[in-house]
């Protein structure tokens, strides 16, 4: 049984046993009396749950039919997805290779060679032709020649920090794209941080990997599982980018793995300093790649340094520029020695040659006696030359962006990772204090949407609705303590507390009727039966907001019809299951079999409804770009217009056929659950107190995305990355050290 029907299913085998169960209990008590009426009526309720249940295992039954048969794609629709799985990749390297300059003015001449023959494994079966790999970052066509030459397509990247380890994984991945060859599998650059081979196997976690960072794969063109049969069919080239990212305890389980997982054709390109990588060699449980080659870059001479900086300085430098020019081709110095690495030559360019700011300092041994105070005098002074540079206007200064980027980096690392999403950052905030910004906007909702639905719905006099307000006051706050943030099961508990308040306030409103349905006892009876499954029902399936994901949301019908069709088999499955859980009410109304299922279906079909659209209208399309941190946000927030709008158009309706005896109450308590369970309300509210206390801006997006656009920061598929890990090292520890205060100022950009 698959995980995609097995959770309808048990929850539909629970609800149909607990209403056959209560009918069997409550029927004989019903029995034993002499009128005819009430007998029949106990024959009735019994009738119900058995009559439902044939009609739903038949309609899981078909669920599950449509399942087997449609398990994977076909061959053409698997074809279409590698085309345009390469195309997605291709445009996303193209766009961040121009971002980073990694061709401009031409890609830097690091010369690779093959590493010793400690590192590797099978050194014999490395090469069709010969034991031998060189070639230059400037001529990746050549490299690219070489990897098409191994015998198995496996390569290990080795070199020290700011190498060019990820700068030539990002080319060659360009590279092989550009120029491809029949059925050669899709170069996909992922990051490894964050990956435990133990807890996801390599292939699903892959196959995640691909869903997540480019969507459009699992749109319905493509068929049913595209990324895992992609994965599974070797449609495939991992380039995994930062082994070293990892825990250390961690890469030897990674290694072995990858040498469990992969096939006589199974190609690789791993990623590793060269420190690390000899570590886990040493490790007593550590192996090497399997069958790989493992390259390394020589360093960069003084002379080729030299030659890079004048090509991209102007025909004739004035300043200090031709004295360091002749310094670095005639002799040994610390600033030479700093240089040997393009990292360090990249953070020379931006903080001196782009600023225009004389180096002449930086040739001074009494100020820089040693490479490494060379090294972190460009680091520290990066940030305050990427900001102040360009034409633009910014509404925040250096010594405010290096706050906001320090307190990020040192976010990321207490939570041991190098990758920036924004729907995780919720972390950075103590959970009571997420509760505590929570109260205020749930209690404002349901202020605002109490008095409203009491007016159009039950028709109370104005001078009756300061009573809603106070529904809404009883409401609101324990709401916003119960679903979103709690785990499943204080979810739960907390969830059900919520029908005291509820029922307490429909009492105040009702006890002044002689119906006896607008008695103080129906109104907590009411209360207690049609908004407590549901509370309950969101604080069960609520993963608690650390496991919630950012969605996407897309209404175009063309091609899709289909699966929408598919989408709505949820109502009748859900009106089914809501006649048998209405059945009990019969107890309290003395309700009769038809009206039983009348009810049940304007109860549950809405629901139905709601939760199908929902899932159609969250498949990607085949279209969609591959997801950036900007575009996971703004199709969440979409989305959760969509949930709030498809709650309350679809749900009113069934509200105004049954006014009178299901009351309106619990439609807030769904809009207000389903947007506490969006990962941009989390992050909103997040926003909220950390802009508070000045740790980041609260338009925190657009300061990220100009933090890229300018090189502080990559963009990996939907999170961001700081350029190097040596920066994001250095502004946490500066962070984490710093006693002043947070700027003096919040910003708004």
């Amino acid at each position: 049984m698959t995980q995609r029907w097995r959770t309808p299913a048990a929850v539909a085998a629970v609800l149909l046993l607990l209403g056959v169960g209560v009918a069997a209990l409550v029927a004989p008590l019903l029995a034993e009396d002499d009128d005819l009426g009430t007998q029949a009526n106990a024959a009735q309720l019994v009738s119900v749950p058995l009559a439902v249940s044939p009609l739903v295992l038949a309609v899981l039954v078909w669920w599950r039919r449509g399942a087997v048969l449609a398990d994977s794609p076909s061959a053409e629709q698997l074809d279409h997805a590698r085309r345009t799985l390469a195309g997605l990749v291709l445009a996303q390297w193209r766009t961040e290779a121009a971002l980073r300059q990694l061709d401009d003015p031409a890609p830097l001449a690091v010369h690779w060679r093959l590493g010793a023959a400690g590192l590797m494994d099978q050194t014999g079966r490395l090469s069709r032709r010969r034991h031998r790999f060189h070639g230059r970052t400037d001529r990746i066509g050549e490299l690219a020649q070489e990897f098409r030459g191994l015998a198995r397509r496996r390569l290990v990247i080795l070199g020290e920090p700011g190498s060019g380890k990820t700068t030539l994984a990002v080319l060659l991945v360009r590279e092989l794209l550009e120029h491809p060859r029949q059925d050669e599998p899709v170069p996909v650059l992922l990051s490894m941080s964050g990956w435990h081979p133990a807890r996801e196997p390599l292939r699903e976690w892959l196959a995640r990997r691909l869903a997540e960072d480019y969507p459009a794969l699992r749109a319905d063109v493509f068929g049913p599982g595209a990324p895992r049969a992609l994965v599974a069919q070797r449609c495939i080239l991992p380039v995994l980018d930062g082994l070293d990212e990892v825990p250390e305890s961690v890469r030897p389980e990674i290694v072995q793995a990858l040498n469990a997982a992969m096939g006589d054709a199974d190609g690789i390109v791993l990623t590793c300093r060269t420190a690390e990588y000899r570590t886990v060699l040493a490790d007593p449980g550590g192996d090497r790649l399997s069958a790989a080659a493992v390259i390394e870059p020589d360093p960069i001479t003084p002379r080729a340094v030299a030659a890079y900086l004048a090509d991209c300085l102007p025909p004739r430098p004035d300043g200090s520029w031709p004295r360091l020019l002749h310094r670095l081709r005639t002799g040994a110095s610390p600033l030479a020695e700093a240089l040997h690495t393009p990292l360090t030559l990249w953070l020379l360019r931006k903080v001196y040659l782009d600023t225009r700011r004389d180096p002449g300092h930086l040739l001074d041994p009494m100020a820089f006696p040693t490479a490494a105070s060379v090294h972190d005098h460009l680091l520290d002074e990066l940030t305050a030359a990427l900001t102040g540079s360009g034409h633009r206007k910014r509404s925040w200064d250096a010594r405010t962006a290096e706050t906001w980027l320090g307190f990020l980096a040192h976010h990321l690392q207490r939570n041991r990772t190098r990758d920036l999403a924004w729907w995780r950052l919720r972390s950075a905030v103590p959970p009571h204090q997420l509760r505590m910004a929570a109260i205020p906007w749930t209690t404002l909702l349901f202020v605002v949407a109490y008095p409203v639905l009491l007016s159009l719905i039950l028709e109370l006099p104005y001078e009756r609705l300061p009573v809603g307000a106070l529904i809404g006051l009883a409401f609101g706050p324990v709401m916003g303590l119960a679903v979103g943030f709690a785990g499943r099961i204080r979810a739960a508990l907390v969830g059900g507390a919520v029908a005291l308040p509820a029922g307490l306030a429909t009492a105040l409103v009702m006890f002044e009727s002689d119906d006896w349905r607008d008695s103080p006892v129906f109104g907590l009876t009411y209360i207690s039966i049609g908004v407590l499954p549901f509370t309950v029902a969101f604080g069960l399936t609520a993963s608690g907001s650390r496991g919630i994901a950012p969605g996407q949301v897309g209404l175009r019908l063309r091609g899709r019809f289909v699966s929408l069709l598919r989408h709505l088999l949820y109502v009748p499955v859900a009106g089914v299951l809501a006649c048998a859980l209405i059945t009990p009410l019969a107890l309290v109304a003395d309700m009769r079999a038809g009206e039983i299922v009348v009810l049940g279906m304007l109860y549950g079909a809405p629901l139905g409804m709601m939760v199908g659209l929902l899932r159609w209208a969250t498949r990607p399309l085949a279209r969609d770009a591959p997801h950036t941190p900007a575009s996971t946000l703004r199709g969440d927030i979409r989305l959760s217009y969509v949930t709030g709008a498809a709650i309350g158009l679809i749900s009113f309706p069934s509200v105004t056929l049954v006014a009178g005896f299901f009351y309106p109450f619990w439609i807030p308590p769904l809009v207000c659950a389903a947007l506490l369970r969006n990962a941009s309300t989390v992050y909103l509210l997040t926003l909220i107190v950390l802009a508070g206390r000045r740790r980041v801006p609260f338009r925190l997006m657009r300061f990220l995305d100009e933090a890229h656009r300018i090189g502080l920061l990559r963009q990996v598929g939907p999170v961001y990355q700081f350029r190097h890990a040596q920066l994001q090292d250095r502004l946490a520890a500066a962070y984490a050290g710093r006693a002043a205060s947070p700027p003096g100022e919040t910003a708004h950009l």
